[in-house]
């Protein structure tokens, strides 16, 4: 019956020119995406003379930036617990170095480690979070670079580990700037689903004219799920009450992306792109990727081909259906396996015409050379009873 039938989903990187793996994470800062203008020249010191908008809390209307790193392991159900792991940030290579004794924070309450090598920007919590307490547009001399977080599951020397990274967009305030819009989690779980029948909500702030917008009530909001027929829209509509998308645990086999789009009047004014996982989903999807370069064949984690291949090369990948907390295969079920392709922009490229019991897709480097350079995204979606 359709009632019995169950379900899940997984997508990876194809590249022709991410790797898959034992984790997954989301690092975000709690207003969404990361990103400072500046006023001044940023090649000079004290040569910003405006921050906009301004994380410096002790600066009138300045406010600290929370960032929170979550890190999903397939071999249980829930999120890592990064307390119990070893985690390092950096900004664009440069390790962040924090003191070893607890100090009150800069915002004026809580206990965190602060940064010795850049004093007065970043402190660490207990918890082993990043925040923001100090103004970065100038760390790069006005330039857009990356923070990094490095998670080692245990101290041991061949210890599991995940690098996640959160792109900050550094740019000069010009006064005609357009509005950015960015998806963050108002539900506060940072886009991870973590026990049954759990939700979670997308919402979308609005950063226009120097400030945050208060009042959506102009704005239209179009809110779509990445399918294997392309983005399908989900919720339209005008006002604050389109602003949040509700995203429940049915809607999420393991992994799922949503896209909103934004207008204002009938203009658009802007898109953002956010994926949500569920780690409280009993079964996942395995994709392993095998590559013949023309002459020799070999596994990888790397779904990549190149036009230096061989003309015969291609890439075979191989989906499993797995238990999350054991990550072992499940046996006694006969999956039906559905592969897509799409471009990163969600625009579907090939298809299987349905759900078949063939769990191996291979890629040609021809047809590849057909689409062209650049990164796609494979969706695999399986059906059992």
């Amino acid at each position: 019956m359709a009632s019995d039938v169950r379900s899940a989903s997984a997508t990876k990187q194809l590249i022709f020119t991410s790797k898959g793996g034992t984790y997954t994470a989301i690092f975000m800062a709690d207003f969404g995406d990361l990103f400072q203008k500046y006023v001044g020249d940023p090649t000079k010191s004290n040569g910003i003379t405006e921050f906009i908008p301004d994380f410096d809390p002790t600066r009138s209307g300045g406010k600290a930036v929370n960032l929170t790193l979550t890190v999903v392991a397939s071999s249980q159900i829930g999120d890592v617990n990064l307390k119990n792991c070893k985690v390092d940030y950096s900004v664009s290579g440069s390790k962040i170095q924090f003191n070893t004794s607890l100090e009150v924070s800069k915002t004026g309450s809580g206990s965190v480690y602060k940064s010795s090598n850049f004093p007065g920007i970043f402190e660490k919590t207990p918890e082993n979070q990043l925040r923001i307490v100090g103004n970065i547009a100038g760390l790069m001399q006005g330039s857009s670079f990356k923070i990094e977080a490095s998670v080692t599951m245990t101290a041991s020397a061949d210890a599991d580990s995940i690098v996640a990274y959160l792109p900050v967009a550094v740019s000069e305030f010009t006064g005609s700037d357009g509005a950015i819009v960015t998806i963050y989690d108002s539900s506060g779980k940072n886009f991870t689903l973590s026990e049954n029948n759990d939700q979670l909500n997308l919402s979308v702030n609005i950063f226009d004219d120097k400030k945050w917008i208060s009042d959506f009530s102009p704005y239209t909001f179009k809110w779509y799920k990445l399918t294997t027929a392309g983005w399908s829209v989900v919720k339209s509509g005008t006002g604050s009450t389109y602003r949040t998308l509700t995203v429940h645990d049915a809607d999420v086999d393991s992994y799922a992306d949503f896209r909103v789009d934004v207008e204002k009047g009938g203009v658009f004014i802007g898109s953002d792109t956010q994926n949500v996982q569920d780690a409280s989903d009993p079964y996942l999807i395995g994709i392993s990727t095998k590559i013949f370069d023309g002459t020799t064949t070999y596994a990888s984690d790397d779904a990549r081909l190149t036009d230096q291949m061989g003309g015969n090369a291609y890439m075979e990948l191989t989906a499993s259906l797995q238990y999350r907390n054991s990550n072992t295969e499940v046996q006694n079920e006969a999956p039906l396996w559905k592969f897509s392709v799409c471009r990163s922009s969600g625009l579907p490229i090939q298809t299987t015409n349905d759900f078949l019991a063939n769990n191996v897709y291979r890629i040609n480097k021809s047809t590849m050379e057909g689409w062209g350079d650049g990164t796609y995204i494979l969706i695999v979606d399986a059906k059992f009873s």
